[in-house]
């Protein structure tokens, strides 16, 4: 008797090669990729069908999530895509060695737990910091009026 439970279906294969494909076109022109695990909450199957389809990291908007791909043994560099909320800071840190940013406060804190940790903030470091005034869904774009002033607060 079949069953009506509504269910998802996850071809891991299928994800692999897809991901395959267009991450090749993307690095075929010098473009590195960020694989989002945002919709399947960082599921071990599929992050590491993102990672055999040649991601170059992977990112998500909760850190639980980072969470879940680290323990899964992924390798990849991982992305946080949203501004922790302050209680967060420490894991954001712990598990990303990206966080996209627009306030100084944030970032700030972020530094604070990064030093904590022994980790040194720098663009070649293990811990690196984006800095966006606005990361709408598909652009990440600084407002040059508050270069300076994150610059500083970087520093």
């Amino acid at each position: 008797m079949p069953v009506n439970t509504p269910r998802l279906e996850i071809y891991t294969e299928r994800i692999a090669m897809n991901a395959k494909a267009v991450i090749g076109m993307c690095h075929s022109h010098g473009i590195q990729v960020a694989a989002a695990t945002k919709v399947v909450c960082g599921h071990s199957a599929v992050t590491h069908a993102l990672e055999a389809g040649g991601a170059d990291m992977l990112a998500d908007s909760r850190v639980r999530n980072l969470r879940r791909i680290v323990e899964a043994g992924i390798s990849r560099p991982l992305m946080m895509l949203r501004i922790p909320a302050p209680s967060w800071v420490a894991d954001v840190v712990n598990y990303a060695e990206i966080s996209l940013n627009s306030s100084v406060d944030t970032i700030e804190m972020l530094s604070d737990a990064a030093e904590l940790r022994g980790f040194v903030i720098k663009s070649s470091s293990w811990l690196t910091w984006v800095i966006c005034e606005k990361v709408c869904r598909l652009s990440v774009l600084l407002m040059w009026s508050r270069k300076r002033h994150i610059c500083q607060a970087l520093k």
